[in-house]
């Protein structure tokens, strides 16, 4: 038994000795824009680890990438201005633009990811310059990474526990300079974040002026993995401008309807969506003729209405305006 843990004791030692010589492989123009998420200040290579001006140290995580996550909890002051509600008309008027852009990528030769429609590619606009970054916000183990280089970004991944994401922070204390991405994106993340505002507005913060952000969030889908906050469309619209951003377009997910999402996520869990689509669509059916039916009594009973209603999540497209103040344009 003394031989074993001693054997034990020296392979801990090797690996201690190998974890202190170990440093990230980040590209050169990642690296120029993080920051300490505790005091803002300039990150550099270390050995071990990631180093701040003033000395603050940060380790790697399982994968070798840089652990940028809050080490204490962060205050964060908040104002918010009240009195400005959001209107059924301007929600309309963001959900009637209802085709799909005119990309500006060729997404033919690209597999699509998971959670993102062919319609919704169509927003990601392509990289202005060489050296563009575009920021993954949940970025799991690199969802979107194949789709931002595509458009012609430096991918920069961020998540908050995947052992293999590039770099694992904190969504309400990004470790990233003021104005660092022409692109951000994030996918069903907005729901399993606890103060969805504050990330809002650091996605705001590190967007240059003009930049874009595309995301998606929950509606109707059950609770799953920690989600604290589901969206309506007001909702979404209502946190998006609160954090100084320009809504551009907010839309129901087509073929993500509150019925599939209780089957896929909570009434039957983990079978197949399309499985999910044909278990309930004659409910879908049956409820698409009855609003059809509603429409001679109360012509406000549109489809679109009902789609609205009933949306499992919405997919949304914002900027940072290039002149302060111009988060309530239409």
């Amino acid at each position: 038994m003394m031989g074993l843990n001693h054997h034990k004791d020296l392979d801990h030692e090797l690996e201690t000795a190998a974890s202190i010589y170990r440093t990230c492989e980040l590209a050169p123009e990642i690296m120029r824009v993080l920051r300490c998420p505790e005091t803002g200040l300039p990150l550099r290579r270390a050995k071990g680890g990631i180093e701040a001006a003033d000395g603050t140290r940060y380790p790697l995580g399982p994968a070798d990438q840089p652990d940028l996550r809050l080490r204490a909890p962060k205050r964060v002051p908040v104002e918010i201005i009240v009195g400005e509600p959001i209107s059924e008309k301007l929600a309309g008027e963001y959900m009637s633009r209802n085709s799909p852009a005119c990309s500006e990528v060729d997404w033919s030769r690209v597999p699509r990811p998971q959670r993102i429609t062919r319609d919704q590619l169509s927003y990601v606009p392509r990289a202005r310059k060489p050296g563009a970054l575009a920021l993954d916000l949940g970025c799991a183990g690199g969802t979107l990474k194949q789709v931002c280089e595509t458009a012609g970004y430096i991918y920069v991944g961020i998540d908050h526990s995947h052992p293999q994401a590039p770099i694992l922070a904190d969504a309400h204390s990004l470790p990233c300079a003021d104005g660092a991405f022409d692109l951000v994106v994030s996918v069903a993340v907005l729901e399993h974040l606890q103060c969805p505002l504050i990330a809002l507005r650091e996605v705001y913060r590190v967007l240059k002026p003009g930049g874009t952000f595309i995301g998606t969030v929950a509606f109707l889908e059950p609770f799953h993995q920690q989600s604290y906050y589901h969206h309506t469309h007001l909702g979404i619209i209502a946190g998006l401008q609160r954090a100084g951003l320009v809504v551009r377009r907010i839309a129901p997910e087509k073929s993500w309807n509150g019925l599939v999402s209780l089957a896929c996520m909570g009434l039957f869990p983990r079978i197949p969506a399309a499985l999910a689509r044909a278990i309930t669509s004659p409910i879908w059916l049956l409820s698409r003729m009855y609003w059809r039916a509603g429409r001679n009594f109360d012509p406000t009973a549109t489809e679109y209405l009902r789609r609205l209603k009933l949306a499992g999540s919405f997919f949304f497209v914002a900027e940072k305006p290039t002149v302060l103040g111009a988060a309530m344009e239409p």
